[in-house]
């Protein structure tokens, strides 16, 4: 609720933030057998509204384009080419490429006179930590212990399911995952031995947003 807006942002973020976690351990055998968990996680959803792009206006789309060819969004007064089918910068919306209208239903139409708009790329990331250890001792010369750990770190594809210009990124799962056990030996007062053994697998996933192919806007080209 204290979040600030953006100067150059129409509205403030929409940053939810949620971390939370907690360990537990103690003993499970007295002088025997111990364990210990940690656990931590967040989760976060983000979408600042401050990336730009120009896109068809209501009028563009009806095929007025007097507004975008006026001084006040290119700057000077464009003539579009009566060659092209263009009459006082209008044109019949009957030329205009079908798969090119059936894109532009995956993207909002503009309400700026210029074709601005500003809108948002999500940026949901959520993490998750847990670390769980046993130590068992045998006697007073011998012990063992037993670890494992495991992060996720999950950052879904920006593609919001409406508007294509969301498309910018892939989803990221990254897993990881270790164990670690281990044999301590006190041999004498001044000699130690130790024998670790080390188990590790990681995995990083690319996963695809679900979004249209070329056939869904009436295109035979791959």
């Amino acid at each position: 609720h204290l979040n600030a807006r953006n100067f150059f942002a129409p509205t403030r973020d929409s940053l939810k933030r949620n971390q939370f976690g907690g360990t537990l351990g103690g003993p499970v055998i007295k002088d025997k057998l111990f364990f210990f968990d940690g656990y931590q996680g967040r989760i976060e959803k983000s979408n600042p509204p401050e990336s730009t792009s120009f896109v068809p206006t209501a009028a563009m789309l009806a095929g007025d384009f007097t507004a975008i060819a006026s001084p006040a969004c290119s700057g000077r007064q464009i003539t579009l080419s009566p060659t092209l089918g263009f009459t006082n910068n209008a044109i019949n919306p009957a030329l205009f490429n079908p798969v090119a209208l059936n894109i532009l239903k995956h993207i909002p139409v503009s309400s700026d006179p210029c074709g601005r708009l500003q809108y948002g790329i999500p940026n949901d990331s959520n993490e998750q930590q847990n670390l769980a250890r046993a130590d068992y001792s045998l006697n007073a010369s011998h012990s063992i212990f037993a670890r494992y750990m495991f992060a996720i770190y999950d950052n879904p594809g920006t593609y919001d399911g409406t508007n294509a210009l969301t498309l910018s990124r892939t989803g990221q799962n990254n897993q990881v995952h270790s164990v670690v056990t281990g044999h301590n030996w006190l041999v004498s007062p001044r000699l130690v031995n130790a024998l670790h053994v080390t188990w590790n697998k990681t995995l990083n996933d690319r996963p695809m947003p679900n979004f249209f192919a070329p056939t869904d806007v009436g295109s035979t080209c791959w």
